[in-house]
């Protein structure tokens, strides 16, 4: 319980039963052999990333249910993170071992400063002057190029009174690594209760019957005090608590404060608040005293430090501990991403396969439809990215596959339909389609054949009188379809599951029937790999090649695709 918050003390009340136990090796959880008690288990249970340890559990705050109009029972997990270590040295050798030794493409955290300025446009006017240092993580941010410096675009920076800025700002200097912990501060704080020990019962129960002064607060909530009093009236109300956890930028702050304070989970500490909150109850009223009472059976059962500390080899002895944000440590690494798996693609990497002059004037000019003619590059990222994660192309090794052929398909991003001859006039073989010349190759992978078109308008819920020409014509459907075809569309099957053995040779047949290109493909999917940190990534390691051989990919073992390998490259093993 926080002794500011005891009028909503049943939001912090803490179970008297377990909140999780662990599972067997088979992952099917098992009945406690106790409640309310430490249980050391016999044999420890090795657990891996990704498993499954435990269940939420459930609240049943008896003796506040009718004051606080709270259910009888909800499940609720408390999760706290700490260590016993010294945390100020690691941070200091964290940091000197990151500035050494990691190289730029780890800095994955852009670092905002106070007084730091937002600008309209890359290199352009002044929109927004921050007040408050911030720090964001690069991925999926727009990046543009001016004069050789590069900007990123920052979004939705709130500022006081829940305005909202973005802007551009100049990257340089302001990258950091997560292994720099930018941001962290560490504060040794004796008290949780502002100028007030957590004994003082009788001088804080003093200072609330106005009898008794507050003692001067201590650097660390003088710090709290200049973040969350907006309007510096020298107290700290619910109000202006509620902003700042709103607030962007000061949550982010105060996810980032380390502070070591004594845990509440010690016999010690928990008996002495229970005295302090008795002692405060009394000056607020007969319905909060009658709380706290009914509820100290129930605390005395929760404290479990002192049976941990005596039985587990290596946990912390002294309950005076450093505390982390569970949030602000998860994400400080949030950023940090190894490879493109499970996030999206930024423009940034969309220039291995767009040259900066499209980036620049915008995609697909030589397009006949100008709902698609120039298309600003970001707006297509974000429909790309949307596409796929619809159609779950979300592995690092599957995307680089998928856009290296995208890449050539659709002409470098400059059309999004087959070109007709010079002087307009159809191409012969457009008649050579299922359907006829209506039926030739729309989307950035180019559609082809009637019943192609009408598997795809039946997997899209469109009806089969839609214009074949709207697979052009709407930049949307140019994309969908194009992830429709890499998954579900050729005829060598679900392109994705190729991509993913790195059987580049194959994917290539499966889109273009042949090997049109093939070396620009291989250029193109060499260059995203890397891009996109696959040699990171720990599903795809070791699959990264440098070149890839005939002999290696599964079109060997096929006798049509050996036999079209041949025909285009003869008895060689590698693309010329």
């Amino acid at each position: 319980m926080h002794l500011g918050d005891l009028a909503s003390y049943e939001q912090h009340a803490k179970r008297s039963r377990p909140a999780w136990w662990p599972a067997t090796a088979d992952k099917a959880p098992r009945l406690p052999e106790a409640t309310d008690t430490v249980i050391t288990l016999k044999q420890p249970v090795p657990i891996r990333e990704g498993d499954i340890v435990g269940y939420i559990g459930e609240d049943v705050p008896a003796s506040m249910r009718s004051l606080a109009k709270q259910p009888a029972s909800r499940p609720l997990l408390h999760l706290e993170l700490f260590s016993g270590d010294d945390v100020p040295a690691y941070l200091a050798r964290s940091r000197q071992w990151a500035n050494e030794h990691l190289p730029d493409s780890e800095r994955t955290l852009l670092v905002l400063r106070k007084g730091d300025t937002l600008h309209k446009e890359a290199n352009g006017a002044v929109a927004f002057t921050l007040n408050r240092p911030q720090v964001l993580p690069l991925a999926g941010m727009e990046v543009r190029e001016v004069d050789g410096k590069r900007w990123r675009k920052v979004a939705k920076l709130s500022g006081d009174g829940g305005a909202a800025a973005s802007g551009w700002v100049l990257e340089e200097g302001r990258l950091a690594s997560p292994w720099e912990w930018p941001g962290f501060e560490v504060h040794d704080e004796a008290s949780t209760s502002g100028g007030f020990r957590h004994n003082d019962a009788p001088a804080f129960a003093a200072y609330i019957r106005q009898e008794g002064p507050r003692p001067p607060d201590s650097p660390f909530y003088q710090k709290l005090g200049a973040w969350l009093d907006s309007n510096r009236d020298g107290e700290v109300d619910e109000k202006e608590l509620d902003w700042a956890l709103r607030n962007r930028s000061v949550a982010g702050m105060l996810a980032r404060l380390v502070v070591r304070h004594e845990s509440e989970w010690s016999r010690a500490y928990s008996a002495a608040r229970q005295a302090t909150a008795h002692c405060v109850a009394e000056q607020l009223g007969p319905n909060t005293l009658q709380c706290i009472q009914d509820e100290i059976p129930r605390a005395e059962k929760l404290p479990w430090w002192d049976d941990v500390a005596a039985g587990v080899a290596g946990f912390p002895q002294s309950t005076r501990v450093y505390h982390l944000h569970p949030g602000g440590l998860a994400g400080n690494f949030a950023g940090m991403s190894v490879c493109a798996c499970n996030r999206d693609i930024t423009l940034d990497e969309i220039r291995m396969i767009v040259s900066d002059e499209l980036i620049r004037t915008g995609l697909f000019p030589r397009s006949a439809y100008p709902a698609v003619r120039c298309t600003p590059a970001d707006v297509f990222v974000r429909m790309l990215n949307t596409a796929m994660e619809d159609y779950e192309i979300t592995d690092c090794l599957d995307k680089a596959h998928f856009l290296a052929n995208l890449a050539v398909e659709c002409d470098r991003f400059k059309t999004t339909e087959e070109y007709k001859n010079r002087g307009g006039v159809i191409p012969s073989h457009w008649y050579n389609y299922s359907g006829g010349a209506d039926y030739h190759g729309r989307g950035l992978i180019q559609l082809t054949h009637d019943y192609n078109y009408q598997k795809y308008f039946r997997s899209a819920g469109l009806s089969l009188s839609t214009p074949s020409s709207d697979v052009a014509s709407d930049l949307s459907l140019a994309t969908d379809s194009a992830c429709w075809f890499w998954r579900h569309g050729s005829a060598w099957g679900d392109l994705s599951g190729i991509a993913k053995k790195n059987d580049f040779l194959f994917s290539v047949l499966g889109v273009n029937g042949g090997f049109n290109h093939a070396a620009e493909r291989e250029g193109y999917v060499l260059k995203l790999i890397e891009k996109f940190g696959t040699k990171n990534c720990s599903t795809n390691k070791g699959k990264v090649v440098e070149k890839y051989r005939f002999s290696k990919s599964g079109i060997s073992q096929s006798k049509v695709g050996s036999a079209i390998w041949k025909r285009y490259f003869g008895d060689t093993d590698e693309l010329p």
